[in-house]
């Protein structure tokens, strides 16, 4: 896999300025009328037949907005197939793109057998709609794993880290993540989280961290990435970027949304990050 791998600080760039000229962004303090309508949605409507059933050991997203509780039914029935398709996928392309000797202690943290299953019921975010054409912004490398994982979408619960009280509206409508694998996803690991971030164009996930180790290797859509206050350099689709623990980063995101696959290794991997107050 080609790709640009980050593996200290990144240096300041000519992406740091770039903000002025790629229109509004939306963060902690911007309200949901700067980014205008959301695209049509994406398997966003709940099934009015659909009869709740008990989750089983699935934890709650921290600070997840609205019902997230063992008996919230908002979507199609429990995921099956889907996920485990896109397990499959998603664990053969980490292995491959985690190939070097730098990053043994991550790929071999990845499980070599089936992981045990949890039942866990779908759950759509307004995000969702930025799904849509996220092919065409892949590279050759990540674009398969795009393709299955949109497949898969509508069967997934779909969370945010944050609520109101944390950030704008109009942030929470271009920001979500599904858990794959870990302690909240539909296939069960204590070790390892794994999942995807989406995040719609025009935002600015601003400065936090997390005890975890992080990785994230970008799948679709140009953004530009910060780490440790040194300013942020773009990563295209194909980039792996390594944070460590309890490093500050943040992603910008301009004319493009962003899929990128997470893995958080030690450390609490449940965490709601530590947000540095804007100013």
């Amino acid at each position: 896999m080609a790709s640009w791998i980050d593996t200290s600080a990144v240096e300041p760039g000519p992406a740091g300025q770039r903000a002025a000229t790629q229109g509004p962004k939306v963060g902690r303090s911007a309200g949901a009328s700067q980014i205008g309508p959301l695209p049509a949605s994406y398997g966003l409507a709940p099934s009015p037949t659909l009869t709740p059933r008990r989750l089983v050991t699935a934890k709650p997203a921290c600070g997840t907005i609205g019902d997230f509780s063992p008996y919230a039914a908002h979507g199609t029935g429990p995921m099956t197939e889907p996920a485990e398709d896109l397990l499959g996928t998603t664990l053969a392309f980490a292995r491959r793109a985690l190939a070097d000797p730098h990053w043994d202690h991550l790929r071999m943290a990845l499980p070599e057998g089936p992981p045990a299953r949890r039942d866990v019921l779908p759950r759509p975010l307004p995000v969702m709609a930025w799904l849509d054409g996220i092919e065409d912004q892949a590279a050759p490398d990540t674009r398969d794993l795009c393709a299955v994982l949109c497949r898969a979408a509508p069967h997934l619960a779909w969370g945010q880290t944050y609520g109101a009280a944390d950030f704008s509206a109009g942030f929470l409508e271009r920001y979500g993540w599904t858990e794959l694998l870990g302690q909240r996803g539909p296939f069960v690991s204590d070790t390892i989280a794994c999942g995807f971030l989406l995040l719609g164009p025009g935002i600015e996930y601003p400065r936090h961290r997390h005890e975890a180790e992080e990785a994230y290797l970008v799948l679709a859509g140009t953004a530009d990435w910060l780490k440790a206050d040194r300013g942020f350099v773009p990563r295209p689709p194909g980039a792996l970027v390594h944070t460590p623990s309890q490093c500050w980063h943040a992603i910008r995101t301009s004319d493009q949304a962003l899929l990128a696959f997470y893995l958080w290794s030690a450390g609490d991997l449940t965490q709601k990050s530590e947000v540095r107050p804007a100013g």
